[in-house]
């Protein structure tokens, strides 16, 4: 079941849950990613199951309290976490501090993007994207009533 496709979002974006988790490729270029594997194809994250669901829930009820020194919203669960997190586009770092209201205009390229990781992968999302994917993940839990590992686990003790 996927919960975006890639030509509707700027990331090439495709997120499918399949039975070793749920997998999201991309083809966003690092700095704002992980680093791509060597043949070239598209960059892939696998996340469990419940990890996925369990951020997907946090986030759409308003994220958790962010750690000391973080602006934007966060959610975490199982070491899969999603942060709004103010960067430099041209290098992935944070912008650290508070910006002056001229330099908006006249440094770096910067933008408010959410960082998706899991283990040691990264990749930066427009918020508008990881949003459509909570929705749509949110609405098929509620629909399916649990995640995937409950339902075997459910149909295995009958």
């Amino acid at each position: 079941m996927s919960f975006i496709r890639s030509f509707s979002n700027p990331e090439n974006l495709y997120v499918v849950a399949l039975e070793d988790g749920i997998n999201l490729m991309h083809r966003v270029k690092p700095p704002l990613a992980s680093a791509w594997p060597k043949d070239g194809n598209n960059a892939l994250m696998i996340v469990p199951h419940l990890p996925f669901w369990a951020v997907c829930q946090l986030w759409e009820a308003g994220g958790m309290d962010p750690p000391p020194g973080k602006d934007g919203q966060w959610a975490t669960h199982q070491g899969f976490t999603a942060e709004e997190i103010h960067v430099y586009t041209d290098t992935g770092k944070p912008v650290t501090g508070r910006m002056p209201f001229t330099a908006l205009f006249t440094s770096r390229p910067h933008e408010w993007l959410v960082r998706l990781s899991y283990r040691r992968q990264f990749v930066f999302l427009w918020r508008v994207t990881w949003e459509y994917v909570v929705r749509d993940a949110t609405d098929r839990k509620w629909v399916m009533g649990r995640p995937p590992e409950r339902r075997k686990k459910a149909a295995a003790a009958r």
